[in-house]
């Protein structure tokens, strides 16, 4: 752990953070220049496709199939379809908003998340939790 503490720790945290979110609007630029002319769950279907190759990889590093088993079919199975579900609206979205607009209503996500996780998770969300959330929003 104390490499994780180290000086170059947060300099490569926020290296990965800006190009995470520079690549994920990169993506979404190009998913609004492809609703134009593709249906959005043939946009959704390709792209899954070509996320098939660096997961199998991933699956493969962590000790094949079995790393994938889980008790908790229930659960994954909803996480997933609330996953295709949201995808789809975000996708179909990006058609009918400029890609700012989109991009702004996405990053409200932590807003809605920490104002449910008392009712839906049983979480405390004290106030600099909730300080941190709005700094990050502004």
């Amino acid at each position: 752990m104390a490499e994780a503490r180290g000086s170059s720790a947060p300099l490569k945290g926020i290296t990965c953070m800006i190009a995470g979110g520079a690549l994920l609007t990169a993506n979404d630029a190009v998913l609004k220049w492809l609703t134009g002319g593709y249906p959005v769950g043939e946009l959704m279907f390709v792209r899954g496709l070509f996320v098939m190759l660096p997961i199998g990889i991933f699956v493969w590093r962590a000790g094949g199939i079995t790393a994938l088993m889980t008790r908790n079919y229930k659960e994954h199975a909803l996480r997933a379809g609330l996953m295709i579900v949201g995808t789809y609206l975000f996708v179909s979205g990006l058609k009918f908003l400029p890609l700012a607009d989109a991009i702004s209503i996405a990053f409200a996500g932590p807003l809605f998340i920490t104002a449910l996780a008392p009712s839906m998770l049983g979480e405390h969300v004290g106030w600099r939790r909730w300080m941190a959330v709005l700094v990050g929003f502004v």
